[in-house]
C-alpha cells in the first residue's frame, strides 16, 4: 500500500502519489481542492492506463502529514513542513 510490491504497481503506491503532491507542492501552497485537481491531472499525465480516486489522494496526504512533509496553514496546504 505504501511502498509498491509485486501485487501493487508502483504507479498505485502511496509513495509515488505522495510524490506527486510534494512536486506540486514545490510552487507553492494549494488548497486542498486546488491540490486533489492538480495531483489527478499531473498523476493522469504519468500514467495513462490508471486514475486516482479521491480515497488514494487522502491516503498520500495523512501519509504525507505523518511524516511531517505537509502541514495546513491557513486552510492551505504547504509543503516541506517539517
Amino acid at each position: 500500500m505504501i511502498l509498491p510490491t509485486k501485487h501493487l504497481r508502483s504507479e498505485s503506491s502511496l509513495i509515488y502519489v505522495g510524490g506527486i503532491i510534494q512536486n506540486i507542492l514545490s510552487s507553492g501552497s494549494m488548497s486542498v481542492d486546488q491540490l486533489w485537481r492538480s495531483t489527478k491531472a499531473l498523476y493522469g499525465e504519468y500514467t495513462q492506463d490508471c486514475d486516482i480516486t479521491y480515497d488514494w489522494f487522502v491516503l498520500a496526504l495523512s501519509m504525507l502529514y505523518e511524516i511531517g512533509n505537509i502541514a495546513l496553514v491557513n486552510d492551505r496546504i504547504v509543503g516541506g513542513a517539517s
